[in-house]
């Protein structure tokens, strides 16, 4: 029988690796994310979690702002 694998978080119930990683990336599908953005963010939001062990809300708030920040700066690259 196989062990499941939790990343335990202060405020949020037992979840698996997988059943976190399915709604952080459902969440960012359902908030209007692009498509190429959305692994690498669920997987920036996994980190996020195990390293400030933050909740699943906050760690795809994260997110956006980070991604938002990125593109932000990717047009200011463009306009020079």
């Amino acid at each position: 029988m196989l062990r499941k694998r939790y990343l335990p978080t202060p405020r949020d119930p037992k979840m698996t690796l997988a059943e976190k990683r399915f709604k952080i990336t459902y969440e960012l599908t359902t908030r209007g994310m692009p498509k190429e953005f959305v692994r690498e963010g669920a997987e920036i939001a996994l980190e996020h979690i195990k390293i400030k062990r933050t909740t699943i809300a906050e760690a795809i708030e994260f997110v956006i702002r980070w991604i938002e920040i990125a593109s932000e700066e990717d047009q200011t690259d463009s306009i020079d």
